[in-house]
């Protein structure tokens, strides 16, 4: 990605399923290693992890 483009990130965070991430740091000289596949892993992995939060949730709030 772009250095604008980590610079947005760093600055506004990055939207995802109407939550935005915010980050902690992307050192500049590393910023080609984010590649478009490893976001979309890392956005498949945070709505793995929404969605078993949310069954967690759901299976300690249900009454049986």
């Amino acid at each position: 990605v772009s250095e604008r483009t980590v610079r947005r990130w760093l600055d506004e965070g990055i939207q995802l399923d109407g939550e935005l991430i915010r980050l902690q740091f992307v050192r500049i000289d590393e910023r080609r290693c984010i590649k478009e596949q490893d976001l979309n892993v890392f956005i498949s992995e945070r709505r793995r992890t929404l969605e078993n939060r949310e069954r967690r949730h759901e299976k300690f709030t249900t009454k049986d």
